[in-house]
């Protein structure tokens, strides 16, 4: 797991500073950016030509590949889902 995606995952955030769904979109629009050179937000931006993106496949494989990887490691964690 690169240092990155191990920081984001261990980070000491409290659930009243950031909850669980704001974390989860943010790993995905991280690993998304990271993977997806054409890709600066996961956010809907009302735009075909910002919403919509030529991707390689090796590109979609490794942000699949990261994704799965950070939920595997959320999922081998002893942390309480508070602390991840």
């Amino acid at each position: 797991m690169n240092r990155q995606l191990r920081e984001f995952l261990y980070q000491e955030t409290s659930m009243t500073e950031k909850t669980l769904a704001e974390q989860y979109d943010s790993l995905l629009e991280t690993i998304a950016v990271k993977n997806l050179p054409s890709v600066e937000t996961l956010k809907t931006q009302n735009s075909d030509s910002l919403d919509f993106h030529d991707i390689s496949v090796w590109c979609l494989k490794n942000a699949l590949s990261e994704a799965f990887k950070a939920g595997f490691a959320i999922g081998q964690t002893t942390k309480p889902l508070s602390e991840i």
